[in-house]
């Protein structure tokens, strides 16, 4: 009989203990992507203010 509710308690513990972590791990995930993001853009405006006509040629 011991059996039965201790997993139930796992189960239980296991969701609570998940919720709050797995969206903090994802808004970590998504703000460093948009940093990645970030960063790529201004190294590909930078690239197109010396290199304008360079891309639009090939």
């Amino acid at each position: 009989g011991k059996s039965g509710p201790s997993n139930i308690g796992n189960v239980i513990s296991s969701i609570l203990l998940c919720k709050p972590i797995t969206p903090n791990f994802n808004e970590e995930e998504l703000c460093s992507i948009r940093k990645d993001s970030a960063e790529i853009s201004a190294l590909v405006a930078e690239l197109q203010e010396f290199m304008p006509q360079s891309e639009a040629d090939i």
